[in-house]
């Protein structure tokens, strides 16, 4: 498994990795991530899976459409229809895709370019589930590193937001700063370098005391997904600082939800 602080390492490592060798991965090191992923817990009430597929053994090509190079393996994320599947999703395959990081294994997440057929027959997907992300797991390819840093529509995928920008203090008129977030700084430190949609970055977080409000400004179902890679980073960096709480969904946080903005749920302090 992974140590509290080893979930932190791997979010400051891991990039996006879009050429790999075409050598496959170790088999004691695929029976690890298969372990890990099937010894996972659902959260927030869903039941979501991950399930470790490769290329050679299917019938039905595992397309993803140009966008990745010769990836032999795939990370498939699997979710039930619940009210929160879409951040459950999200938080599972992050923590999947963190542990194979700290494997040394390279990862992209793929949220719709590549053949949801193909890939929902390699799972044996039920009619009541479905199937919003993969990503492909495998060595390094890649001879020129600057594949790896800007997408097709040529978005510099590792640019972030600054702290100021995506967190608020008491309310959305008074940016949080990193000091005046004190044992909050280094887990919010972890959201603004967690991977989203397009690099949407759609969260934004209003801090409270000890509770933590979490939001979104932008409404597709990708960025709900978005959320909850952000909730696991959050939840993995208070673990690794020993801050003890839990999620949950507060009424009150409605009132404070900014313009064109979404509530998710709420981290609060035990």
């Amino acid at each position: 498994m992974i140590m509290k602080n080893g979930y932190v390492s791997a979010i400051k490592k891991r990039r996006s990795t879009r050429s790999y060798h075409k050598k496959h991965i170790s088999k004691e090191k695929q029976e690890k991530i298969k372990i890990f992923c099937d010894n996972q817990e659902s959260m927030f009430g869903a039941k979501t899976r991950i399930e470790l597929v490769e290329k050679k053994a299917q019938q039905r090509k595992l397309a993803t459409y140009g966008v990745i190079n010769n990836a032999q393996t795939f990370l498939v994320g699997i979710m039930d229809r619940s009210f929160y599947a879409e951040e459950a999703i999200g938080y599972a395959m992050e923590e999947a895709i963190l542990y194979t990081t700290s494997l040394g294994i390279a990862t992209c997440w793929l949220g719709g370019t590549f053949n949801k057929g193909a890939f929902a027959d390699a799972v044996q997907l039920c009619a009541s589930e479905c199937l919003p992300v993969v990503s492909p797991i495998g060595l390094f390819g890649s001879k020129n590193p600057i594949k790896n840093l800007v997408n097709k529509s040529g978005i510099q995928v590792h640019q972030r937001k600054a702290f100021e920008e995506l967190f608020y203090s008491g309310d959305f008129r008074t940016p949080l700063t990193k000091k005046m977030a004190s044992d909050f700084s280094r887990p919010l430190e972890m959201v603004r370098l967690a991977p989203s949609s397009m690099n949407s970055q759609p969260w934004r977080i209003l801090v409270e005391g000890s509770v933590v409000h979490f939001y979104r400004v932008l409404p597709r179902t990708l960025n709900r997904i978005d959320m909850g890679i952000a909730l696991c980073h959050f939840d993995k960096a208070t673990k690794a600082r020993n801050l003890a709480g839990h999620f949950e969904y507060v009424d009150r946080a409605l009132d404070k939800t900014p313009a064109n903005g979404f509530y998710t749920m709420s981290w609060i302090k035990d």
